[in-house]
């Protein structure tokens, strides 16, 4: 897939977001933020390019970066083609080295988690238990650098709580 294509998808998809907006149907929407919070480092372009090839993924990466992990994509298994930056150093500062700017996009390619073997990668970690006394630090600490805290009662219970709301 070259860089025209993935254009042409991309627009083609929220093109069909926007008439579904139009008509009253948010279901499109809600996929897409749902799709934009577990992929929060991609552009909205490439996080089209996903939904609209593989709907389900979780977790992507190229190649390379998940044979840095310890897994690799099973032989056969289809790319997710996205828009990559094509970087040249800047004419107006040729020495220096870090000096670069974006001058084009091609096409380059991901693997969901799905499409791989290997070692488990490594959860995150999760806040549990009762936050006890330190919450009131906590507030004050915070309150102290200007930020507002509120405390919001969730239905069922917020993660990390054991009382099952607020603490």
């Amino acid at each position: 897939m070259n860089a025209d294509e993935l254009k042409k998808l991309t627009t083609s998809s929220l093109e069909q977001l926007r008439a579904a907006l139009d008509q009253g149907h948010s279901e499109g929407l809600t996929a897409l933020l749902k799709t934009m919070g577990r992929f929060h480092r991609y552009s909205v372009n490439n996080i089209c390019l996903i939904a609209a090839q593989r709907p389900m993924a979780t977790r992507v990466a190229g190649f390379h970066a998940w044979r840095t992990l310890g897994r690799f994509v099973r032989k056969g298994e289809k790319g997710i083609a996205i828009m990559a930056p094509i970087t040249a150093r800047r004419q107006d500062t040729a020495g220096d080295d870090d000096s670069r700017t974006v001058v084009g996009f091609r096409a380059a390619y991901v693997f969901d988690i799905e499409q791989t073997d290997g070692a488990t990668l490594p959860e995150p970690a999760q806040a549990i238990g009762d936050p006890g006394t330190q919450t009131a630090c906590l507030t004050t600490a915070i309150g102290a650098n200007g930020i507002l805290v509120e405390h919001v009662d969730y239905p069922g219970g917020a993660p990390g709580t054991s009382s099952g709301g607020r603490t």
